[in-house]
């Protein structure tokens, strides 16, 4: 029964990341547009609300991953003497799920998306300046307008 135990730890973590591996992957097909657009287009067209949401989505996922679920801890009932016995099975169940690797692969395709939102951001940044930098020239041609009529006018 413990052996069973020890294999059903196992096959839970697995469970568990698999969830996680699906919520990543509908996250890859939702923005799958946003390479394709960047490179045809040059640009994607998201509020900045938008953005904001989908950066939150993504850290999300990697906190539930990462900190809140306990898929890559060893289950405290290993830590037990009489029990220590029975990690070799839990492990080389962990190891033919091949666990540590699909954390790694989940945690590469967060990356990425992280970098893509990322770029997003940092294209918005940019263009925000960009208008700020406008907005400047135009009050400095306003400033110099006005200073000119009142030497005419003087």
């Amino acid at each position: 029964p413990k052996q069973r135990l020890s294999v059903s730890f196992a096959i839970a973590q697995s469970s568990v990341l698999a969830i996680f591996e699906a919520r990543i992957e509908r996250k890859v097909e939702e923005y799958k547009y946003i390479p394709e657009a960047l490179a045809t287009y040059g640009k994607v067209h998201l509020s900045e609300r938008q953005l904001g949401m989908m950066i939150g989505d993504v850290f999300v996922i990697r906190h539930d991953v990462n900190l809140h679920t306990e898929i890559l801890d060893t289950p405290d009932f290993f830590w037990n003497e009489k029990e220590e016995k029975f990690e070799q099975d839990y492990k080389m169940v962990l190891g033919y799920l091949e666990m540590s690797g699909r954390t790694e692969i989940l945690n590469k395709r967060l990356d990425m998306l992280r970098e893509l939102l990322d770029v997003l951001q940092q294209q918005m940044e940019n263009a925000h300046a960009v208008k700020l930098e406008w907005i400047v020239i135009y009050l400095i041609i306003v400033e110099v307008v006005l200073q000119c009529l009142m030497i005419i006018n003087k």
